[in-house]
C-alpha cells in the first residue's frame, strides 16, 4: 500500500538542484529510480506473500517479473544510504531516528507490506485498527533479497517506519538481513526486493534545468 508521502521525493527532484539523499529518488508509482547507481526499485508490494522460489520462475521471459532481479544486500544498504544520508552499520539495524530525511517517504514508495498483510486479513491498514492517524503508527517494507545466509537461506530486508509513541520512543530502521527464509517459504507479510538497470531517465541536475526553464516558459508567456 502507498501513503501520500509517495510522490515527495520526485517533487522535490524536480526544479532543483541534487541534494544530498533524496533528490536521487524518482518515483514512477510501481517502480522508483535511485539515479545514483543506476537502477529501479519495484515496488515490495508486487510481489507480497510469494516465495523466493515462486518470484524466481516470474523473471524470465514472459513472466510476471520479466527483466527484473533479486537486489543484493549491498544494493538495498547503498538505496538507504542515498535516500537517508544515513551510512549503514554493515547488515545489521542502522537507525534513522530524528534524521532528515528518515525512512518514511521510501516505505511509502515502496508500499508498506504490513499494511498489504493487514488489509489481507482484516480490511484496513495497521494504523487504522489501532486508533493511529495514517502514518502516526506503525509502517515497514519487507522483503527477500539475493543473499543467502550459511545454511542456503534467503535473507530478508527490512525498512520499518514507527512513529507510535504509546510505549515507547519513536523509531525508524533499515536492515539488510533481518530474517531468513528457505526457497519455498512465503511469508506474511514479506514481498521481494527485485531491482533492473534504470530506464533512461534524466540526471538531477538536468531535471532542475529543466524546471527553470518551464518556470521561465511559463513567466515569459504571462508577458505576452
Amino acid at each position: 500500500m502507498k501513503k501520500g508521502l509517495s510522490r515527495i521525493v520526485s517533487v522535490l527532484a524536480l526544479g532543483t538542484l541534487p541534494l544530498a539523499g533524496q533528490a536521487t529518488i524518482i518515483d514512477h508509482d510501481s517502480y522508483l529510480t535511485d539515479t545514483a547507481t543506476g537502477l529501479d526499485w519495484l515496488d515490495v508490494t508486487q510481489s507480497f506473500n510469494m516465495s523466493y522460489n515462486q518470484v524466481s520462475l516470474q523473471l524470465g521471459a514472459g513472466g510476471q517479473f520479466e527483466g527484473w532481479r533479486y537486489a543484493t544486500g549491498d544494493e538495498f544498504n547503498q538505496l538507504l544510504v542515498n535516500f537517508t544520508g544515513v551510512l549503514n552499520n554493515g547488515y545489521g539495524r542502522t537507525d534513522t531516528t530524528g534524521t532528515t530525511p528518515s525512512v518514511d517517504g521510501l516505505v511509502a514508495m515502496l508500499g508498506s507490506t504490513l499494511d498489504a498483510w493487514e488489509i489481507r486479513i482484516h480490511g484496513s491498514t495497521w494504523d487504522a485498527q489501532h486508533g493511529y492517524a495514517e502514518g502516526a503508527g506503525l509502517d515497514f517494507t519487507r522483503g527477500i533479497t539475493a543473499d543467502t545466509d550459511t545454511f542456503g537461506r534467503h535473507w530478508m530486508a527490512t525498512i520499518r517506519d514507527e512513529e507510535r509513541t504509546s510505549m515507547h520512543a519513536a523509531r525508524d530502521f533499515y536492515m539488510a538481513h533481518n530474517n531468513a527464509l528457505s526457497g519455498n517459504a512465503n511469508s506474511l507479510p514479506v514481498g521481494s526486493f527485485l531491482v533492473r538497470n534504470a530506464v533512461s531517465v534524466p540526471e538531477p541536475a538536468s531535471l532542475a534545468m529543466l524546471g527553470i526553464g518551464l518556470a521561465g516558459l511559463g513567466f515569459s508567456r504571462r508577458k505576452k
